[in-house]
């Protein structure tokens, strides 16, 4: 079974109850490399930008524009394609 990395949006702030995902680097299916910034998103406060910790291909489950509860599910990278 092929190892996979879940990314759920980050709760930045304890006010916070949803953020904007404001910017996806790539494509569902393309490579990432560890330390990648894979998506930002924005809060009440500030935009966060958010890195891989692990190499593999993206899959998005998310849109530019979308507005998210905190730790929802924003994408995964799995080592096969």
């Amino acid at each position: 079974m092929p190892k996979t990395n879940k990314y759920f949006l980050p709760a930045e702030d304890v006010n916070d109850e949803k953020a904007k995902i404001v910017t996806l680097y790539f494509d569902s299916g393309n490579k990432v490399v560890k330390r990648d910034l894979i998506y930002s998103f924005e809060t009440s406060k500030a935009v966060v930008d958010v890195e891989t910790n692990s190499d593999g291909f993206i899959q998005y489950f998310v849109s530019e524009g979308d507005k998210l509860d905190i730790g929802s599910l924003v994408c995964e990278i799995s080592k096969d394609k």
